[in-house]
């Protein structure tokens, strides 16, 4: 009991032995005498439970290391700029095959070595060539000559043909100087025609021509640049030649 309390018990007994009749108090200062002497037993100390030990001090987690900066990416080198590739060479343009020049125009004029007969002939054809729009072809003395001189041939034969003693009319080109040089080409064409001259002329003649598929395609062949024409009489029986030709370079 502690000592408060000790007190406060000895405070009540005294009390309590001053309010009590005499004869009591003796009796309780006996008590009250007793009860001082008595020690109070010793109350057990409570035993302290111990305490648990305070926990280890846990290391502190190490900071972390700080992570290296990632590096800057090194500078990739920069490609290469492409070498320029040879561009592939363009073909060179091939020369075309010449086309022979335009001959510059001239007025057709028949030669002196024509007759009328010849050159009303001459005259009528570029005329038929001229309405079917093609150009009028000029007169050439040596085609006129080859002409000529076969009219005058079938003439003494009385035979109208291509071909007679004197060869076609290559044959008879040629030998009157019509005839190719180095790197040219010769085209050549003929027509041939008779009548009796009560009812023949030039006119008759071009008619029957260009009536005639074959004949009419000469005269309108735009490929030939050249004529020469024959008109002979035999007995009263004319025979017309019309050659056609052209000498060009290749």
């Amino acid at each position: 009991m502690s000592d408060t309390l000790k007190l406060l018990v000895v405070g009540v007994y005294a009390l309590a032995f001053i309010l009590v009749a005499p004869e009591k108090r003796e009796a309780r200062a006996v008590e009250l005498s007793a009860f001082r002497q008595t020690k109070p037993k010793a109350r057990p100390k409570p035993q302290l439970r111990p305490r648990p030990p305070a926990p280890k001090p846990q290391p502190k987690p190490s900071a972390p290391k700080p992570r290296p900066k990632p590096s800057a990416p090194k500078p990739r080198p920069k490609p290469s700029a492409p070498k320029p590739q040879p561009k592939p060479s363009t073909p060179k343009p091939q020369p075309k095959p010449s086309t022979p020049a335009p001959r510059p125009y001239r007025e057709p004029q028949v030669g002196v070595d024509a007759n009328p007969i010849e050159a009303e002939v001459f005259r009528l054809t570029n005329l038929y060539r001229q309405q079917n729009g093609l150009p009028r072809l000029s007169w050439n003395p040596d085609l006129a000559r080859a002409a000529q001189k076969h009219s005058q041939r079938m003439a003494e034969l009385g035979i109208m043909d291509h071909v007679l003693d004197q060869g076609d009319i290559s044959d008879r080109a040629r030998r009157e100087g019509y005839a190719p040089k180095a790197r040219q080409y010769m085209l050549l064409g003929e027509n041939l025609f008779y009548s009796w001259w009560e009812i023949g002329n030039p006119i008759d003649a071009m008619d029957w021509w260009i009536n005639s598929p074959v004949h009419n395609a000469n005269l309108l062949d735009k490929d030939f640049w050249e004529i020469g024409v024959g008109v002979r009489d035999g007995n009263s029986i004319y025979f017309y030649t019309q050659d056609f030709g052209r000498l060009a370079e290749r």
